[in-house]
């Protein structure tokens, strides 16, 4: 039985040791290096640091998409960002891309140049707004991080102006949202997807937010392309769709990959990769500088799904199980030590909990098949030892 056992066990190593290569199959980080060195170029970027006369949108980004892959931040933003600022009139939904990525970077967010943005968020009237961008950013700004406090009452009028500027069900696009909050005008497949990153940290506790984005997911599968990507139903496919609907699903706790968000056996990663050109760019016809960015954007939200790390928009620190503590026996022979819990590296999207909630995943995963080969191997073990005892 011993040798049995023996040998077993030395398969399940060897398994053991696969997994790594195995993950590493799906890795995305040589479209990760690739993105982040073509942005880091000035000339690709068109950020002029030293320019602190206008508020830069692709600086804020570019600093998020940085920070979320591990990635050092330019060391420009900070300083531009402390001139630029004070002197800026910017939308809500302005004030909460600075916050994303100043968040992101270290920066004090209550103390810009002396600007607030906590205070300058909470402030605003959402019910009055008709831009869905003005309302989606700011909900994501406030639930970056728990540790800072917004009225709960501005997250709930920013969640009702949402619901209701979805299409309903029935019509033609059902489930959708467009760029501004009357539900009669066109769709909007970047929005929609947006969206869903807004309101996915109140689904468990609120049934209309899971209604809205169980039909958003809906539209969402409607618009899929041969490709594998995703895109406007007149438009077409689009990188920057694409991303949109890769960092949703990814915020879902889905796996993009997986057979009911592909097409033709293409997949959403599959497009996202098709766009991308040998200079490191991302190009929807010829390289740019947002297509780039979103791009980005979209890999790095995948990546931290991979690693299963919080989301792309959840910048609080992922709390792991805490280890069991060993019961000492009466006539302990030596100390034993309490295991202690530990924390992640910060993400996005934060709860109202202080748990990062477990999330099903639709179907399995690619991921899934190393742990069902494992547990398949400790189940034969324990077979053949039982076997054997008989």
């Amino acid at each position: 039985m011993k040798k049995t056992v023996s040998v077993l066990l030395a398969v399940l190593m060897l398994c053991t040791m696969a997994l790594p290569s195995f993950a590493a199959g799906n890795s995305v980080q040589a479209e990760i290096d690739n993105l982040v060195g073509w942005l880091s170029v000035p000339a690709n970027s068109k950020i002029n640091y030293e320019d602190t006369s206008k508020v830069y949108g692709a600086a804020d980004w570019i600093a998020l998409d940085f920070a979320r892959a591990g990635v050092e931040v330019p060391k420009e933003y900070a300083p531009y960002l402390e001139a630029a600022l004070p002197n800026a009139t910017l939308y809500p939904s302005d004030m909460a891309r600075v916050y994303l990525g100043a968040a992101a970077a270290g920066m004090d967010v209550q103390n810009i140049g002396g600007v607030d943005l906590v205070k300058a968020l909470s402030e605003v009237s959402y019910k009055d707004q008709t831009y869905m961008s003005s309302l989606i950013f700011p909900l994501l700004a406030m639930d970056y991080n728990k540790e800072i406090s917004f009225p709960d009452a501005k997250r709930q009028e920013i969640i009702d102006t949402i619901l209701a500027a979805q299409k309903p069900m029935g019509e033609e696009f059902g489930g959708a949202f467009n760029w501004d909050t009357n539900p009669a005008n066109s769709v909007d497949t970047d929005t929609t997807a947006m969206v869903i990153c807004a309101l996915a940290p109140y689904r468990a506790e609120n049934p209309q937010v899971q209604t809205a984005i169980d039909n958003a997911l809906s539209y969402i599968k409607s618009v899929k392309a041969d490709n594998g990507g995703y895109g406007h139903p007149q438009w077409g496919v689009s990188p920057e769709c694409t991303a949109q609907v890769v960092i949703a699903l990814c915020t879902l706790g889905i796996d993009p990959t997986c057979e009911e968000y592909s097409n033709n056996g293409k997949t959403p990663i599959d497009a996202l990769k098709s766009y991308m050109l040998e200079s490191g760019a991302g190009a929807y016809g010829s390289a740019n500088a947002m297509t780039t960015e979103q791009t980005l954007r979209g890999f790095v939200a995948y990546d931290r799904f991979l690693k299963g790390e919080t989301a792309f928009y959840d910048g609080n620190k992922a709390m792991e199980p805490e280890q069991p503590t060993e019961t000492p026996s009466e006539t302990p022979s030596e100390t034993q030590p309490e295991a202690q819990s530990q924390t992640e590296a910060p993400a996005e999207n934060p709860t109202t909990s202080t748990e990062v909630p477990e999330i099903p995943k639709t179907g399995f995963g690619k991921s899934a098949a190393p742990v069902l080969m494992t547990a398949a191997l400790f189940g034969a073990a324990a077979l053949v030892m039982k076997k054997k005892h008989d």
